[in-house]
């Protein structure tokens, strides 16, 4: 759903103040670099929103709104996943699994297990595909 500008500029200032867009960085095991590309800026000037108060309190309201709307986003996916049953902060992102293994997110290798059921993935629109964390470290240490 789209925010309003207005809902989406005062809910992107409220989470930069109260931390909460922080704490969706760890739930999702984002990357400051990661999600400053989501939110259009660069990793120091997100660090800085939210380790500043003051100067996030002086970001434009266009800023704030993207802030907003996307944190939104990741909160609408958190209560979807869980009505599945499935809690996002036992998910554990492909990409960075597949980073670490020396693969590519886009691997057959992936495509294949998830599509057998070998693993269980979990489609998170343009944050891309997650796994539980059982897996992951199944797959790591198959890698060893």
């Amino acid at each position: 759903m789209e925010l309003s500008f207005k809902d989406a500029a005062a809910g992107g200032r409220e989470f930069l103040s109260d931390g909460y867009l922080e704490e969706l960085r760890k739930h999702f095991s984002l990357s400051y670099t990661r999600m400053a590309t989501y939110l259009h800026t660069n990793s120091r000037t997100l660090k800085r929103w939210m380790a500043e108060p003051g100067f996030a309190a002086n970001i434009h309201d266009t800023t704030a709104a993207r802030i907003g709307q996307f944190a939104y986003d990741l909160i609408m996916k958190i209560k979807e996943f869980r009505e599945q049953g499935v809690e996002v902060n036992d998910l554990y992102p492909l990409s960075l699994l597949a980073g670490q293994l020396g693969r590519s997110v886009t691997s057959p290798s992936f495509q294949r297990m998830c599509q057998s059921g070998e693993i269980t993935c979990y489609d998170m629109d343009f944050l891309g595909v997650y796994i539980p964390v059982s897996q992951v470290d199944q797959l790591r240490k198959a890698k060893r």
